[in-house]
C-alpha cells in the first residue's frame, strides 16, 4: 500500500512526496509532505497517513484508507482519456 500511495501521490501532484529524499530518511527527520490539492481534509489525511505509514492499530490498512487512494486514481484515470 504503501508504494500505491507513492506512485499516486507523483501521478495527482507531478512530485515525489518527500522532496527528494528517501522515505526512511523524510519519516526520521519529519519532512512535510504537502496536501494534495484537490482533495478534501479527510481525503488528504487518509492519503498522507499511508505516505508515513500510518496504519490502523496492529498494523491493519482500513477500507478507507485504500479508498483514499483509488477513488482519486479513478478520477485521474477518467480525465486523462
Amino acid at each position: 500500500m504503501f508504494s500505491l500511495a507513492v506512485i499516486s501521490y507523483q501521478l495527482l501532484t507531478g512530485v515525489y512526496p518527500f522532496g527528494g529524499k528517501d522515505a526512511l530518511t523524510a519519516a526520521n527527520t519529519g519532512v512535510p509532505i504537502a496536501p494534495i490539492d484537490g482533495f478534501g481534509r479527510r481525503q488528504n489525511k487518509r492519503f498522507l497517513a499511508l505516505l508515513r505509514g500510518d496504519f490502523d492499530s496492529g498494523g491493519e490498512i482500513s477500507v478507507a484508507a485504500v479508498t483514499g487512494i483509488v477513488r482519486p486514481l479513478s478520477l485521474w484515470a477518467s480525465l486523462q482519456k
